[in-house]
């Protein structure tokens, strides 16, 4: 239902295998494997109001998605009220790159695709440790940006982009500026 959880299934599943994901999947600013994502042929609306009538129109095995907005979680607990078998995230599951090698992995559990989701998950924090290990010590200062919904936003430093940025030795423009969260 959302990309980031969409993404996942996608690389661990491939395309033939999803129902519908997140429209925004599909664009290479948003999604992490758009080609795989312009495969599936229904998409659903973007935002964080998922409709529960369409998702089960697919007639689902398995929803995976995130429960970070209300609206989200509303539709989340729809869909479990009609027996729909869920998989459900939390942002603090994307927010390292710990966090969503684990999410990989519990996702590849769930779609009976474990193997491929340790070596994906494996890979990624053999490059993290590679990060960690040549960090250079220079402090440039960083802060990142997102817009969402029209709206432009600084993103603390417990989101994945700014945490890589001080693994590599940044520092945090957000944090001197007192920002503690998106």
């Amino acid at each position: 239902m959302t990309t980031e959880t969409a993404d996942m299934v996608l690389l661990l599943a491939g395309p033939e295998n999803v129902a519908a994901i997140a429209a925004s999947s599909q664009s290479p600013a948003m999604g992490m494997v758009p080609d795989l994502a312009r495969e599936v042929p229904d998409t659903l609306p973007p935002g964080v109001e998922p409709d529960p009538e369409q998702i089960l129109s697919y007639e689902p095995d398995l929803v995976v998605t995130t429960s970070r907005h209300g609206g989200e979680q509303s539709a989340n607990e729809q869909l479990a009220a009609a027996g729909v078998p869920m998989l459900t995230f939390e942002a603090a599951d994307f927010n390292t790159p710990e966090a969503y090698a684990q999410a990989l992995r519990t996702t590849g559990e769930a779609l009976g695709r474990s193997a491929e989701a340790e070596q994906y998950a494996s890979e990624l924090l053999e490059k993290i440790g590679e990060i960690n290990a040549t960090a250079s010590g220079a402090s440039p200062s960083v802060l990142v940006l997102m817009a969402r919904g029209g709206n432009v936003m600084a993103m603390g430093s417990d989101n994945m982009v700014p945490g890589l940025a001080l693994r590599a030795g940044a520092t945090d423009a957000a944090a001197a500026a007192g920002i503690s969260s998106t």
